[in-house]
């Protein structure tokens, strides 16, 4: 970098650091392949509105326990370094910044953050659910709906679908809970479906008496055959459980019979602790609270028990927005760590060519895989879909290979393998990112073609990754391409559709 550029980066890294709280309130620093990352002793003392105005800072967000500060490709290199010059700090891996995050937290703020990280994630459905149940009541009140077949046939509809969310949400935290706790998100829905086998009695229906329960005996034990319709905390704990033995049956079963085996034994031995040890433990934790009931007592201990919930709700709500900053937490859920990560050795640096032919691209985009082109508004992360990076397309791909969309040079080669950027001769720098949170796999089923420096053609072979696999993991595996840099040019688009390889799919053109 020349002087002028440094001193510029100087000014940026020391108004970074003032509004950060100070040198001696950062704990770690580090950047991925648009954003400088730091970790801070107290979030309090950071002026995050203020950051948003620094010089060439394109937006900033807390994730988790991390400021995130968005610069763009290439750029972000150059600051991380000289703020790294600036504050006597050894740029870290995002591996080791995430480290350091989470050795902030205490037990009771670990738990709070795991218990929120489950429910946001199928917060969608209830919210869902529960409207549903109130416009139920509402409708179903009314003489006019009572009176009319149709409107009576739509307020049943509403009524069928509200209780079948609530009916599976066992399903949906199990499901969540092994995906929080690091298990493949499949074998989540695999338990929950046995918590609500209709080979079981129902529950509900057994707690009033009106069926028959049959009973095994077990190793000594009594194991009574009811479903866990409502069980959220048994699905919670058996949830725990499974995505630790799926861990390590993945780790320990090999490799040659681990594709039948791991999930066979994860299955069978969920399915015992369910019935054997998770199950009366959950259902015993949730007796606890039925002087709720207001069968057994009138009302009081009901109306006191809901105050005590939204005291209990209230309190840890204060509490986790004081310890995560929840000003921004719907966008720092779905894009936390979402770039990539990358060390201080790494090549993830933008080459700027030292030779220019007079030859310019055409500033044509062509499909850099097969599948379904969409807009880049559609994907399931709000960086992305926002276009805080810079205007894009996407495209979900039929299979595992990334070509190169246009000629030029490979300015950015992320050793996991999930984003690749290209620079063209005309210095417009594109981003091709492979999956949402991807990053997540350390590199697991990518493998990249490509170094940095490489002369590339369109329709070169960039990343192979193993989509099922991916798939099968928990991860959309969306194909994203931003214009980081688009040197004050429009991108203007073709429709949604079916592309192959090679097809013209965007144009960059000047402004007139």
């Amino acid at each position: 970098m020349n002087e002028e550029k440094r001193v510029r980066y100087e000014a940026i890294s020391e108004k970074i650091t003032q509004l950060a709280g100070g040198r001696e309130n950062i704990v770690g620093l580090a950047h991925c392949a648009t954003r400088l990352r730091l970790v801070l002793a107290d979030n309090e003392k950071a002026d995050i509105k203020a950051m948003e105005e620094v010089d060439l800072v394109k937006g900033v967000f807390v994730a988790g326990d991390q400021v995130q500060i968005i610069f763009g490709t290439g750029l972000v290199n150059d600051v991380c370094e000289v703020m790294g010059e600036l504050n006597h700090m050894n740029t870290m891996s995002l591996g080791d910044l995430k480290t350091k995050a989470g050795q902030k937290m205490n037990p009771l703020q670990k738990a709070l953050k795991a218990l929120s990280d489950v429910f946001i994630e199928i917060m969608p459905g209830i919210l869902a659910a529960a409207l549903l149940t109130g416009l139920s009541s509402v409708l179903g009140n009314l003489p006019a709906v009572e009176s009319n077949e149709t409107l009576y046939g739509i307020v049943r509809l509403i009524n069928i679908s509200s209780g079948a969310i609530f009916g599976f949400l066992p399903l949906c935290v199990a499901y969540s809970t092994v995906k929080r706790f690091g298990g493949r998100p499949i074998m989540g829905i695999v338990i929950g479906c046995i918590m609500l086998s209709n080979s079981l009695a129902d529950a509900y229906a057994a707690a009033q008496g009106t069926v028959d329960v049959t009973t095994l005996h077990i190793f000594g034990f009594n194991v009574e055959l009811v479903g866990f319709q409502g069980g959220i905390i048994v699905a919670l704990l058996i949830g725990i459980v499974t995505a630790k033995l799926d861990q390590f049956f993945e780790k320990k079963v090999p490799e040659m019979i681990r594709l039948l085996v791991s999930p066979l034994l994860t299955t069978l031995i969920s399915s015992f602790l369910l019935f054997l040890l998770i199950g009366p433990i959950g259902r015993g934790l949730a007796s606890g609270i039925t002087l709720a009931d207001p069968t057994n007592h009138g009302y009081v201990n009901y109306v006191i028990a809901h105050l005590v919930a939204l005291g209990v709700g209230f309190i840890a709500t204060v509490i986790m927005g004081t310890v995560f900053e929840k000003k921004n937490s719907k966008i720092d859920s779905i894009t936390a760590g979402n770039i990539g990560s990358a060390n201080k050795n790494s090549d993830e640096k933008v080459i700027s060519f030292e030779q220019k032919t007079e030859e310019q691209n055409d500033g044509v985009i062509t499909a850099y895989a097969n599948g379904e082109l969409t807009e880049i508004e559609k994907v399931n992360d709000e960086t992305f879909a926002s276009k805080v990076l810079g205007d894009g397309i996407a495209i979900i791909p039929e299979d595992g290979n990334v070509y190169a969309p246009v000629d030029g040079e490979i300015s950015v080669a992320i050793e996991s393998g999930h984003a690749v950027g290209v620079t063209d001769m005309n210095g417009t720098v594109y981003l091709i990112h492979i999956g949402i949170d991807t990053v997540q796999l350390n590199g697991k089923y990518f493998k990249v073609n490509v170094q940095v420096g490489d002369q590339i053609k369109r329709g070169d072979l960039l990343v192979t990754f193993d989509k099922e696999k991916v798939e099968k993991a928990g991860f959309d595996t969306a194909c994203m391409l931003i214009v980081t840099e688009a040197n004050g040019k429009t991108l203007n688009k073709t429709k949604e559709r079916k592309v192959k390889v090679g097809e013209e799919v965007a144009i960059l053109e000047n402004n007139d």
